[in-house]
């Protein structure tokens, strides 16, 4: 009896330090998330608002990747009727892909290095620059070119 308490206390302790730390440790060389070498650089944009992160990112050698055209259903439900889009796609942020239109207000961006491979930003909270309150970076996504 005593063995298995043990064992499930071990069990529970080590698998929520490994949820609370989860976000925190950049992505190991060959894990899931794949792995650039620019990927530690952009560690530091959590909790930046995406108009601070955006320089960073596009410095540490992502361009902008513009999926969605005016004009097309696409851009029609990722950016006209959700949320924070047309503030974000007015200040020429044409890497944006969808917003949320409640909740959390989150957003997505893509971009793309030199070698194909792409990363998603996402974003949450509404744009009030008249409250001097902003979109922060949650997390990114690395996806490696197929």
């Amino acid at each position: 009896m005593f063995r298995i308490i043990f064992i499930a206390l071990v069990f529970f302790s080590s698998a929520t330090q490994a949820a609370e730390d989860f976000w925190d440790k950049p992505p190991h060389p060959n894990g899931w998330y794949g792995y650039d070498e620019t990927l530690p650089d952009l560690l530091n944009i959590k909790g930046l608002t995406y108009h601070e992160a955006r320089p960073i990112i596009i410095g540490a050698g992502w361009e902008p990747l513009q999926t969605l055209q005016e004009g097309t259903h696409d851009y029609e439900q990722g950016i006209t009727l959700s949320g924070d889009g047309p503030k974000f796609w007015n200040k020429s942020y044409y890497e944006l892909q969808t917003c949320t239109g409640s909740g959390m207000a989150y957003c997505a961006f893509l971009f793309q290095n030199k070698n194909g491979d792409r990363l998603r930003i996402v974003t949450k909270y509404e744009e009030h620059e008249e409250y001097s309150s902003f979109a922060k970076v949650a997390g990114y996504r690395f996806m490696p070119q197929d």
